[in-house]
């Protein structure tokens, strides 16, 4: 399988992908936190991802799809 290439504009940096890396997203629903696998194609301009480099220190070993102002983040109190 080929590899995918990220690149980025500021201070360019390219992290190849390979068919080990893991692409996943991060939610928080109102049962709590949850995951869910993504595709590189899943990725668009402006995500926000944290990245875990392989041990070869250049090549991507998991990505993580940051979501912010989901579920109950910024609600005050509980159910009480």
């Amino acid at each position: 399988a080929g590899g995918f290439q990220m690149e980025f504009a500021a201070d360019q940096t390219t992290i190849p992908l390979n068919a080990d890396t893991t692409i996943n997203e991060m939610t928080r629903g109102e049962g709590g936190p949850s995951e869910s696998q993504l595709q590189a194609s899943d990725l668009k301009e402006g995500d926000i991802v944290m990245i875990w480099l392989a041990d070869d220190g250049k090549t991507a070993l998991t990505i993580r799809k940051q979501q912010f102002g989901q579920g109950n983040r910024g609600k005050a109190g509980s159910d009480q």
